[in-house]
């Protein structure tokens, strides 16, 4: 358990160190307030890693977007451009 908290932590600083090298590495300008976004959004995802580890969820993107249903529907669609394509010409 300590060995588990040690490699989180150090995953963290590593994060931070990083972060803080970017930050100071990038010119004054437009777009470093959304590079220090992303840096950010990087340092949170860091730390909770280990929780989303845990959790272990199972996410199947083609059930829960209906691919299936989309591929059909672009075949149908593909078809239908066909079919017009070749009453014009």
């Amino acid at each position: 358990m300590i060995e588990f908290f040690r490699n989180w932590c150090e995953e963290i600083i590593v994060a931070v160190i990083l972060s803080i090298i970017i930050e100071a590495i990038l010119p004054e300008g437009n777009h470093k307030k959304y590079v220090k976004v992303v840096i950010g959004i990087y340092v949170i995802f860091t730390m909770l890693h280990p929780l989303l580890g845990k959790l272990n969820m199972n996410f199947d993107f083609a059930k829960e977007f209906n691919l299936d249903t989309a591929q059909v529907s672009s075949n149908v669609n593909t078809e239908n451009i066909r079919d017009l394509y070749a009453k014009r010409n």
